[in-house]
């Protein structure tokens, strides 16, 4: 007879681990690092999946995408210790590490692109760094989120900290849009068909120059048109109280 752990996971064949990387706490919402929770956030609201259950160090929610059961997690190690928990919620799960997606931001992409690749190195994520060490791979799915340049005057950690601005908030509320849909063609279709899709023009899914321009006009008080999610929320709400994925991606106002 099977164990309870066995049953638990005999018919798990395609079950999907989400993992959005950032820091737990206020202190860092809104801040770049914490671009991979505000996305697990946006992806959790689109699909009614709460993030209220600590599980193997990460606040998670089960549910479905593109008729795929999910698992999405948010690791509350910090940063730099990612790894721990989501290798412990993927050997918990019987989680194979092809699907294993992980959503972080990345200071080499620039802001209003992203970049799904199927494997891959860490670069000069810290967090990935730990992935990678703790899963002894680089054999998993990943969606790199652009957060840069650089501005000049920081060095790549202060910027991560750095608040951000709204200005640039709205270009993440546009750049979560394709992003979500990016996930699930991957879920529905594998990971090959959605980077053929998503990975075109560098990755460049918003132009922020012209992102730049409407603000501008707001600024001078023009008006620009209104862009909301189809159920008119303004904004991506989370129930797990300072758990640093409770900062979702504003949409457009």
């Amino acid at each position: 007879m099977p164990t309870l752990e066995r049953r638990r996971t005999i018919n798990e064949a395609n079950l999907w681990l989400i993992a959005g990387l950032g820091n737990p706490g206020t202190r860092y919402t809104y801040t770049w690092h914490n671009v991979g929770f505000m996305f697990l956030a946006k992806l959790a609201e689109e699909h009614n999946i709460s993030l209220t259950k600590l599980q193997k160090g990460s606040l998670i929610g089960q549910g479905r995408i593109a008729g795929q059961r999910v698992i999405l997690a948010a690791p509350q190690t910090f940063m730099n210790l990612s790894g721990e928990s989501l290798r412990a919620l993927a050997d918990y799960y019987r989680v194979p590490y092809e699907h294993l997606l992980v959503i972080y931001d990345d200071a080499d992409l620039p802001l209003g692109s992203l970049r799904l690749l199927a494997k891959g190195g860490a670069g000069t994520h810290n967090g990935m760094r730990s992935i990678l060490l703790h899963l002894g791979t680089e054999q998993f799915p990943r969606l790199r989120i652009g957060i840069g340049p650089v501005p000049e005057h920081l060095d790549i950690h202060d910027h991560v900290l750095s608040k951000i601005q709204e200005p640039q908030r709205r270009i993440l509320a546009k750049v979560a849009v394709p992003a979500c849909a990016a996930i699930e063609m991957l879920l529905r279709e594998g990971p090959e068909a959605a980077m053929n899709l998503y990975n075109r023009n560098g990755g460049k899914v918003v132009d922020v120059a012209s992102a730049d321009d409407a603000e501008k006009k707001v600024a001078n008080g023009a008006s620009v048109g209104n862009s909301v999610d189809s159920s008119g929320n303004t904004s991506a709400e989370n129930s797990a109280d300072n758990s640093g994925a409770d900062a979702a991606v504003d949409n457009e106002k």
